[in-house]
C-alpha cells in the first residue's frame, strides 16, 4: 500500500531531521491557543502580559510551530497558571446576590467602554440611546432619527434620564420668506430640522433587520411622543419666535433700515450716527451676547471708524463734524495706539481751527496722556489758542459773543491748569490783570489804544492788585498816580529743615507750607524764601493772557465774574434769565473743587449716627452741588433753611482752599464798589453773611445807601435778618422793599413777586400758616394787610391776579425765571385752602395733591417750551413744599418718592432731588432704591457727571461697606466724565489710607492717579505725605524726579540732599566690601 511503503531519505551529517513529537505539538499548541484567547479576553488589563501576547503572535506570523523547544514549552505552560490565578470558579454562588437581588457591585472589574455607543455587530447607524438606558437593559436607536437624541457631550449630559421639554422655535410664514428676498443677504438655511431626501431613505432602508421588535416599539414610543411635544409647541406658538430670535431679528431689521436711509440721504447726519450707535445694539443683542469678548469689541469699533470716515466725507457743517469726530477718536482710543491718536488730534485741531469742542477734546488728549504731557507745552498750547481767539474777536464780529465765551473759557482753563501744576503766581496775577483792566479801569474808554501802555505801568509800579489788602484799583491809580499806598515789604517764613531719616515725608511738608504762602504775587521788594524767581510776576508775564471786555457788554462781564469765581472754587452768581449754566459741567474746572470735602471726620468718614430726620446731611453730600441757585438759596439754603452754602472756613480748613478767603473777600468788595450791580452784591453780601455774620448787616446796609431801591438788595436784608431770628425786623423789611413805589408797575410786579414768596415761605417754615395765607392773599392789592380776613372771593381774586400776572410775564424772556414764582403763588394758595373732601374747621389745611395739580400744568408748559432752567427751579420749589408737607403731618413716603422718581427723571443731576430722595428712603431704612435710581438714571453716560459720582460715592458713605464705597470710587474714576478729577483721586487716596483693609493698595492707586492726571502737583504731594514705609527709596526718588521731568513747579529742590544720600550709601556699600 502506498501508506505503508517506507521511504528511504539519504543521511547526510549536514541534516538534522525535526523531531517527531505529535502529542506534544498538540499539547504545546492548545496551551499556546489557552493563553491566547485569555489574554484576549481579559483585555490585557495587566501590562506585564502583553509581552507573552506579542510572542505568540510573532511565533505564529513566522511559522514557530514548526520547532518546539522544551524550555519554551515550559515558559508558556508557567505564564498560563499565572494567568488563571486571576480567576476563580465559584460552583456554589453567592447567597447574597438572591438577598439584595443583584451581584455586589465592588465584586465586579471595572471596565470601560469602548466605541462611542456602537454595540459590536449591530448597523454601524445604531447607537445606545443612553437617555433611556438603565440597569435591565439598553435601547438602540438609529443615530439618524434626531438630532434632540444625540448624546450631548458636556457636564449637563447626566442630568437626568428623563426625556426634556424642547422649545422649539416658530416656523417662518411666508411672508418672512418674502422678507428674506428683499434683504441684502440670503439664508443658507430656513429649517435646520429639515431632512434630504437621501437622508430620508438611507434611514428607511437601514431601519429594517436592525432593531429586535422590543427595540423598535420603544422607540416607536419615544419619538411619538416626541412628535406630541413638538406639535403642542406649534400649536402653541405657531408664527412666532423666541424672545431672544425677536430681538435679534429687530435689531437686524433695523440695521437694514438704517443702512437703507443712509443709501438713500447719505448727508443726513443724524441717521449715520443711528446707524453707528445701533451697531453696539447687535452685539448686546445678538446670540453671543453673554460672551462678548475684546476681539468683537475691537472688530465692533473697527466697523464704527469707518462708518465715521464715510460719514465725515458726507458732512458740511462744522457742528456735523464736531459730533462725527468726537464720536471717531472714542472709538480711536480703544484700538489705536497713543502715537496714532496724537497724530490725529494734532491734524483734527489743524484742519477745524474755527471748532472750540475739538480743540478742548484735543487739549483733554493731551492734558491726560501722562507719556504727552510737558507742562511748557500744554501751555504753549492754550496761549496759542487764546491768541487766536483774540484774532478772531476783531476778524469776526458778528461773532464776537460766541468767540469771548470761548476766549474766557480758555483763560479759565489755562489759568487752573497753571495753578494745579503749581504756578499759582501766575494764574493768580492773570485774574488780577483781567479784573483791574475790565472792571477798574477808565469806563470811558477802556479799548483805546494806550490802554496796555498805561495798565503796563500800573502793574510795574507794584502799588496793590486787586484781591491785596490796600487795593483801591487801577482807576484810582489813573486819577491820582502819586497818592497810591505801596505796602511795606513782604518777609516769608523760613523754610523748614528736612529730616534725612524721613527726607520725602518732610519734603512734603515743607513744599505744601510754601506752596501755601505763594498763592499770590510777589513784589520784587519782598524777601522770599530761596530767592525763588517764579514768585515775582512781570507785565511780560502776563501780557498775552490779557482780554478786553466790551464795555456794553452785560452778559460777558457776568460770564468773567463767573469765571473768577470758578478759580477761586466758588459757585457762579444768581442769574434771573432764562441763560444756560456756564463751565459747571466740565470735570477739568469743577473737578478740582473735590478738594473743599476733604475734611477726614466730616467727609470721608461720616458719621452714620446722625439724626435720619435731619435732611441737612444730605443736601450736603457733594462740595459743589448741582442745582439752579435762587436768591433765596444764597441765604435760607434751598429746601427749610437746609442745604445753605458753607463757610469758606468749613470748607477750607486752615484756609487751605485755591485761594484765601481774605483775597475772595478783597476782590468782590473792590468788584462791588467799581461795579455795582445786583447779582454781584447780592453774592457779595452771601460771602459776607456765612464767614463775618457781625459784619453781615453793616455792609447790608451800606450797599443800600449805594442803591437805594434795588428790591434784590432789600430782599438779601430781609432774609439775613429773619435768619437771625429777627423775624419783626424782617417783617418790616419786606413791608417797606413791598410799598416802595419808586418803580413802573410791570417792573415793580416783577420783582415784588420774588419778595412776596419769600416772605410766604419764610412764615409757612416757621408753621404760621394763617400769616402765610394772609401774606398770600395781600397779593393782589400789592399792599400788605395783616388784618385781611379769609373769603372764597378773595381766595378767587387772589387766584385770577396770580394766573393773570403769569401769562403776561411769560412773555417776557428775560425774566421767564420769574414765571414760576407766580405758579408757586397758585401752587401755596392750593395747598392753604381746603381740599373737597377736607373739612373746613382743619387747621392747617394741606391740600397737597391740589398743589401738585397745579405743579404738574405748569411742568407741562415749561417743558413744552422747552424752557429748562424755569422748569428745573419750579420743581425744586415743589420738592420744597413736599418736604414741608412731609415735616407737618402724617404723610405717605410713597407720594414722595413717586413724584422725586418724576422729578429725578427730568433732571437726573439735580443734586437737590437726589438728596431727598435718599433722605425719603433712609426713614424706611431701603437703600437699593437709591442705588437702582443712581444706576439706571443719574450715572448714566449721557447724565453722568463728577457730582453725581461724588454724591454716589457720599451715599455707600454712609449706608454702605467698605467694599461698595470702593466699588463706587472704582466707577467714578472709570467714567469719562470724572476720570481726570484731581479732587476725586485725592479722596479715593485718602479713603484707603484710613481704612486696614485697603492700606495695601495705596501705592498702585497713587501710581494709577499719577498716570492719570500727570499736571496734578498735589497728587504727588499727598502720595509722599502718606506712602512712608510702603514705598522704598530708590522709587520715591524716581517719582520725585518725575515732577522735574513733567516741569512741574517745586519750591523745595532735593537735589543736594539726594547727592549727600547717594554719595553715603555708596560709601556704605565699598566698606562692606
Amino acid at each position: 500500500m502506498p501508506s505503508s511503503r517506507i521511504n528511504n531519505v539519504p543521511k547526510f551529517s549536514s541534516f538534522i531531521p525535526n523531531l517527531t513529537t505529535p502529542a506534544t505539538s498538540k499539547s504545546e499548541s492548545h496551551i499556546n491557543s489557552n493563553a491566547r484567547n485569555d489574554l484576549i479576553g481579559h483585555h490585557q488589563d495587566e501590562r506585564g502580559e502583553k509581552n507573552l501576547k506579542f510572542k505568540d503572535t510573532y511565533a505564529q506570523k513566522n511559522g514557530a510551530h514548526r520547532i518546539a523547544h522544551g524550555p519554551i514549552a515550559i515558559s508558556q505552560t508557567c505564564q498560563n497558571n499565572k494567568l488563571r490565578d486571576h480567576f476563580v470558579s465559584d460552583w456554589n454562588g453567592d447567597e447574597k446576590n438572591l438577598v439584595y437581588g443583584s451581584l455586589h457591585k465592588y465584586s465586579v472589574p471595572k471596565y470601560h467602554r469602548y466605541g462611542a455607543g456602537h454595540v459590536l455587530g449591530a448597523p454601524s447607524e445604531s447607537k445606545i440611546d443612553r437617555e433611556n438606558v438603565d440597569e435591565k437593559c439598553i435601547i438602540l436607536t438609529d443615530a439618524r432619527l434626531s438630532k434632540h437624541f444625540t448624546r450631548e457631550r458636556y457636564i449637563f449630559s447626566k442630568i437626568s434620564h428623563k426625556i426634556p421639554t424642547y422649545i422649539k422655535p416658530g416656523l417662518q410664514a411666508p411672508e418672512k420668506l418674502q422678507e428674506c428676498s428683499e434683504s441684502n443677504f440670503l439664508p443658507f438655511r430656513l429649517h435646520e430640522d429639515d431632512r434630504t431626501p437621501r437622508q430620508e431613505e438611507e434611514f428607511q432602508g437601514d431601519e429594517k433587520g436592525i432593531m429586535s421588535k422590543l427595540e423598535k416599539s420603544i422607540t416607536y414610543d419615544l419619538t411619538q411622543r416626541y412628535d406630541d411635544i413638538t406639535s403642542k409647541l406649534e400649536n402653541n406658538s405657531h408664527d412666532m419666535e423666541s424672545e431672544a430670535d425677536r430681538i435679534d431679528t429687530s435689531a437686524r431689521e433695523k440695521n437694514v433700515i438704517l443702512c437703507r436711509k443712509v443709501e438713500d440721504n447719505p448727508h443726513d447726519i443724524e441717521a449715520w450716527l443711528s446707524l453707528i450707535n445701533h451697531q453696539d445694539c447687535l452685539i448686546q443683542q445678538s446670540e453671543n451676547r453673554y460672551r462678548v469678548t475684546q476681539a468683537m469689541l475691537r472688530s465692533t469699533s473697527d466697523i464704527k471708524i469707518h462708518m465715521y470716515e464715510k460719514a465725515l466725507s458726507k458732512s458740511n457743517s462744522l457742528d456735523n463734524r464736531e459730533r462725527i469726530l468726537c464720536g471717531l477718536m472714542t472709538e480711536g482710543e480703544k484700538i489705536w495706539e497713543l502715537k496714532a491718536q496724537a497724530s490725529r488730534w494734532e491734524k483734527i485741531s489743524k484742519e477745524n481751527i474755527y471748532s472750540l469742542v475739538l480743540w478742548t477734546k484735543y487739549l483733554n488728549f493731551k492734558q491726560t496722556t501722562f507719556s504727552e504731557f510737558r507742562f511748557e507745552e500744554l501751555k504753549g498750547l492754550y496761549l496759542q489758542r487764546i491768541k487766536f481767539l483774540s484774532q478772531a474777536v476783531h476778524t469776526q464780529p458778528e461773532n464776537s459773543d460766541r468767540l469771548m465765551h470761548g476766549l474766557l473759557y480758555v483763560l479759565l482753563r489755562a489759568t487752573l491748569f497753571m495753578r494745579e501744576a503749581g504756578y499759582a503766581e501766575l494764574a493768580t496775577a492773570i485774574w488780577q490783570s483781567n479784573l483791574e483792566i475790565n472792571f477798574c479801569g477808565a469806563q470811558e474808554n477802556t479799548m483805546g489804544s494806550d490802554c496796555l501802555n498805561l495798565f503796563k505801568e500800573f502793574w510795574e509800579s507794584e502799588i496793590p492788585r486787586i484781591g491785596e489788602d490796600g487795593a483801591k484799583g487801577w482807576q484810582q491809580y489813573l486819577k491820582n498816580p502819586d497818592e497810591s499806598i505801596v505796602l511795606d515789604p513782604i518777609v516769608d517764613e523760613p523754610p523748614e529743615t528736612l529730616d534725612k531719616h524721613k527726607l520725602f515725608e518732610s519734603w512734603a511738608t515743607a513744599e505744601r507750607m510754601r506752596s501755601r504762602v505763594s498763592r499770590i504775587p510777589a513784589k520784587t521788594m519782598d524777601e522770599v524764601a530761596e530767592d525763588d524767581p517764579f514768585r515775582v510776576i512781570l507785565y511780560s508775564d502776563i501780557e498775552e493772557f490779557l482780554i478786553l471786555l466790551p464795555v456794553e457788554s452785560k452778559k460777558l462781564r457776568y460770564s468773567c465774574i463767573n469765571a473768577f469765581l470758578a478759580f477761586c472754587g466758588m459757585q457762579p452768581l444768581v442769574n434771573l434769565d432764562d441763560s444756560p449754566p456756564e463751565y459747571w459741567d466740565d470735570p477739568f474746572i469743577i473737578g478740582d473743587l473735590a478738594e473743599a470735602d476733604c475734611g477726614l471726620k466730616e467727609s470721608i468718614l461720616p458719621n452714620n449716627s446722625q439724626d435720619h430726620d435731619d435732611l441737612a446731611p444730605w443736601l450736603s453730600l457733594t462740595a459743589y452741588s448741582h442745582y439752579v441757585s435762587s436768591p433765596e438759596s444764597l441765604f435760607r439754603g434751598v429746601i427749610a433753611s437746609k442745604g445753605a452754602p458753607r463757610s469758606h472756613h468749613e470748607r477750607y480748613p486752615k484756609d487751605s482752599g485755591p485761594v484765601s478767603y481774605r483775597f475772595l473777600q478783597n476782590s468782590l468788595q473792590l468788584l462791588t464798589s467799581r461795579w455795582l450791580d445786583d447779582s454781584l452784591a447780592e453774592y457779595y453780601l452771601s460771602l459776607k453773611f456765612y464767614n463775618d455774620p457781625q459784619q453781615a448787616k453793616k455792609l447790608a446796609r451800606d450797599l443800600l445807601k449805594q442803591s437805594p431801591s434795588s428790591l434784590r438788595l432789600y430782599h438779601a436784608y430781609a432774609l439775613i435778618e429773619w435768619s437771625k431770628a429777627n423775624k419783626s425786623t424782617a417783617d418790616r423789611v419786606f413791608e417797606t422793599a413791598i410799598n416802595m413805589k419808586n418803580y413802573t408797575t410791570n417792573k415793580r410786579d416783577d420783582l415784588s413777586i420774588m419778595l412776596w414768596r419769600s416772605w410766604i415761605w419764610a412764615h409757612l417754615e416757621d408753621k404760621n400758616n394763617t400769616k402765610s395765607l394772609q401774606c398770600l392773599l395781600c397779593i393782589a392789592d400789592g399792599v400788605p394787610d395783616i388784618s385781611i380776613s379769609r373769603s372764597p372771593a378773595l381766595f378767587l381774586r387772589t387766584k385770577q391776579y396770580l394766573i393773570a400776572n403769569r401769562d403776561n410775564l411769560f412773555e417776557t424772556p428775560t425774566l421767564s425765571v420769574m414765571y414760576t414764582e407766580y405758579w408757586l403763588g397758585l401752587a401755596i394758595l392750593e395747598y392753604l385752602s381746603n381740599s373737597p373732601g377736607q373739612a373746613q374747621s382743619l387747621d392747617p389745611p394741606r391740600n397737597i395733591a391740589g398743589a401738585l395739580t397745579a405743579y404738574s400744568s405748569a411742568a407741562q408748559v415749561l417743558l413744552e417750551r422747552q424752557q429748562i432752567k424755569p422748569h428745573e427751579l419750579l420743581l425744586q420749589s415743589a420738592a420744597r413744599l413736599l418736604y414741608h408737607y412731609s415735616q407737618s403731618g402724617p404723610y405717605r413716603p410713597a407720594l414722595i418718592r413717586e413724584q422725586l422718581t418724576t422729578f429725578i427723571h427730568f433732571f437726573p443731576r439735580n443734586t437737590i432731588f437726589l438728596a431727598f430722595y435718599s433722605w425719603n428712603e433712609s426713614r424706611l431704612r431701603i437703600d437699593n432704591r437709591v442705588r437702582n435710581i443712581l444706576l439706571h438714571t443719574s450715572l448714566l453716560s449721557k447724565h453722568d457727571n463728577i457730582t453725581s459720582r461724588i454724591f454716589s460715592i457720599r451715599h455707600e458713605l454712609r449706608i454702605g461697606t467698605i467694599h461698595s464705597v470702593r466699588a463706587a470710587f472704582e466707577n467714578a474714576l472709570s467714567s469719562t466724565g470724572s476720570k481726570s478729577s484731581i479732587g476725586l483721586w485725592r479722596l479715593y487716596i485718602l479713603f484707603c489710607a484710613h481704612q486696614k483693609q485697603l492700606r495695601t493698595q495705596i501705592k498702585s492707586l497713587w501710581y494709577r492717579a499719577i498716570r492719570a492726571c500727570p499736571w496734578a502737583k498735589e497728587l504727588y504731594i499727598l502720595g509722599f505725605e502718606l506712602m512712608g514705609g510702603m514705598v522704598g527709596f530708590s522709587e520715591l526718588r524716581d517719582t520725585w524726579k518725575v515732577m522735574e521731568e513733567k516741569e512741574l513747579r517745586v519750591h523745595v529742590y532735593l537735589d543736594d540732599q539726594l547727592e549727600e544720600i547717594e554719595t553715603t550709601r555708596h560709601g556704605d556699600f565699598y566698606s562692606r566690601k
